[in-house]
């Protein structure tokens, strides 16, 4: 919010507007007035329809019924209109995205209750707490940039030796902070404590902001232990 009042500030007159596409059905839903309500993409256009579904049920081949207001899933946008036809020379994306003529998105996001939607991710990163459930990296990263020490983190989650699922938090630290501080304050919030931290000089992202969680895992780090102290 204070970031939009900000950039209103300076381009005053600026009409600013937050929206939601894809390259396969362009914008698909957008909110006009984005410091009305910080973080939404508004609701669908008048031709577009979107549903959130089960991510595990997308992947089924079969959508499911919708989600209730902030049940987060995967986003599914009804083909036709501007939408593509489908991926040139591309079988297997194309049965992979296209789902009895919706769109696979592998977005996932919610609606509150005033049914506007919100982006939170991408079903591939979504990371699988102990007790089965799904977690999106996001909510881990909120958590741990909320600590006054940790300027910035990226979380990811690595396939194990054993065939699990091992979650690596990358950290860009203001100060030396203890492993086990940072495991209470996502205990205490809720979310998945990570079984690794990495610290990193910065964390890559694009130019839209997006952060590049591939480009982590394609370095090789070394965790530096004067600014991490053990559990």
């Amino acid at each position: 919010g204070r970031l939009l009042a900000e950039i209103g500030r300076r381009v005053g007159g600026a009409v600013l507007a937050n929206h939601y596409g894809t390259v396969e059905v362009s914008v698909a839903a957008l909110r006009r007035d984005p410091a009305g309500k910080p973080g939404s993409v508004g609701r669908p256009l008048r031709d577009q329809r979107i549903r959130i579904v089960s991510t595990g049920a997308a992947g089924a081949g079969d959508a499911g019924e919708d989600l209730p207001a902030g049940a987060e899933g995967e986003l599914l946008i009804r083909l036709g209109g501007t939408a593509f036809a489908g991926y040139w020379r591309r079988p297997e994306a194309e049965a992979a995205a296209l789902l009895d003529g919706w769109f696979r998105s592998g977005d996932t996001g919610y609606r509150d209750e005033e049914g506007e939607l919100f982006v939170t991710g991408r079903v591939r990163d979504l990371i699988e707490a102990a007790d089965g459930t799904l977690v999106p990296p996001a909510a881990v990263e909120t958590v741990l940039r909320r600590h006054g020490a940790v300027r910035d983190a990226a979380v990811a989650g690595v396939p194990g030796c054993g065939g699990e699922r091992r979650l690596i938090a990358f950290l860009r630290l203001d100060r030396p902070i203890e492993l086990a501080t940072l495991d209470h304050v996502c205990r205490e919030a809720g979310v998945p404590r990570p079984d690794e931290y990495v610290i990193v000089n910065d964390i890559p992202r694009s130019r839209f902001g997006t952060l590049r969680r591939r480009d982590l895992l394609e370095r090789s780090y070394r965790t530096d232990l004067t600014a991490l102290n053990d559990r």
